[in-house]
């Protein structure tokens, strides 16, 4: 086997396109339907639904029964910048009432918390520094130690981050259900974050900023994959769309065989 077939063997892999029939959506408001199986619905409704059908496969026995419904949703969002992490985090709390972290949010946090972490963060932050990773990781284990269950946004943004994780993981007997990549071609990320009006996004920092994530966090990936924990996801539809494929793919983790 040559280098190159290896590379191409560990990429991580777009999922085949449904057929159409399957994959044909009305989209109306914050509405979807999907021909097929797919719900009709905004995120609460997801939720609805999902606790009904957890409540169904529960009563029928199916599988190990009602405790491994309660399963707790340990899971990783990685995806470029405007790939819509945070909406689908929101989305996916709303279903599987997992508390959403995001580093951005954490950090903001213990610096408003006046923490001793926050203190340190802060001089780097007024100094216009990035935060070094020793602060954010330790805030993320800190954080990690008192959450069952957890849908992170924004972290890991590195393979050493990744690694880290684990070993944190590891430590609190905490083991990831899945990591969902969100997919998102490199124009439509532009054509997005472009049409959001902020003033600093400019295409050439648009660009700069898909640069790093493809040069430092999109290998992190790979290093998921190796672990069976990557669930590709064609993050390109409306918000519904995407969330209804993302909470299907971890709820086929979570749920009793033959639910």
């Amino acid at each position: 086997m040559t280098i190159s077939s290896v590379k191409q063997s560990m990429a991580p892999q777009r999922p085949a396109k449904k057929a159409a029939a399957q994959a044909q959506a009305e989209v109306a408001g914050d509405n979807v339907q999907i021909s097929g199986s797919a719900p009709k619905a905004c995120g609460a409704q997801l939720a609805q639904q999902g606790n009904a059908a957890a409540e169904q496969c529960a009563g029928n026995g199916a599988g190990p029964g009602a405790a491994a419904l309660r399963t707790p949703l340990r899971m990783i969002l990685i995806g470029p910048p405007g790939s819509g992490k945070g909406t689908q985090a929101r989305l996916i709390n709303q279903f599987f009432k997992a508390p959403h972290i995001s580093t951005g949010d954490l950090l903001r946090q213990e610096v408003k918390q006046g923490t001793e972490l926050g203190k340190q963060a802060q001089v780097y932050m007024q100094a216009g520094k990035l935060v070094p990773d020793e602060i954010m990781l330790k805030m993320v284990d800190n954080k990690l130690a008192g959450e069952e269950s957890f849908i992170l946004d924004g972290f890991p943004r590195s393979k050493a981050q990744a690694e880290h994780l684990d070993q944190t993981l590891a430590k609190l007997g905490k083991p990831l259900t899945a990591v969902a990549n969100l997919m998102v071609d490199d124009e439509i990320v532009v054509k997005r974050l472009k049409e959001r009006g902020r003033q600093d996004d400019t295409e050439e920092i648009i660009r700069e900023r898909l640069k790093v994530y493809h040069e430092q966090t999109e290998p992190v990936t790979g290093h998921y994959q190796l672990q069976t924990l990557l669930e590709p996801v064609e993050a390109e539809g409306s918000v519904p769309q995407v969330g209804y494929n993302v909470i299907t793919q971890i709820n086929s983790r979570l749920r009793p065989q033959g639910c």
